[in-house]
């Protein structure tokens, strides 16, 4: 089904393990245009990990906000709904005017 939200004990381990791998979260935001790239792999995998990996960085919001929208209409279901739960939190008038509501009646 979907995937639920990660806790923030979740989001300080993944911030652990990028510091334990040498990569900082922060000053990895020059990946996020990569990365948004790989949101549209033909591998739902990569797909998944280059939005856990937007996720981690948090990209400037006009970097991150188109991939998001795009992510929407991703045919796995689970990149879909975690594209619209963070999009909601990034800019809720963005995820408004792309149908987020529409998509995901739950958030309502």
């Amino acid at each position: 089904m979907f995937s639920r939200k990660r806790t923030e004990a979740e989001d300080r381990k993944m911030a652990d393990a990028s510091d334990d791998l040498g990569i900082p979260m922060k000053p990895a935001r020059p990946a996020a245009p990569a990365l948004v790239q790989l949101t549209r792999n033909r591998d739902k995998e990569i797909r998944n990990y280059a939005l856990d990996c937007l996720l981690a960085i948090k990209p400037e919001k006009e970097v991150f906000t188109p991939a998001l929208v795009t992510l929407l209409h991703d045919p796995d279901k689970n990149i879909s709904y975690r594209a619209a739960e963070s999009l909601l939190g990034l800019d809720a008038d963005a995820a408004e005017k792309a149908g987020v509501f529409t998509l995901f009646p739950q958030f309502k």
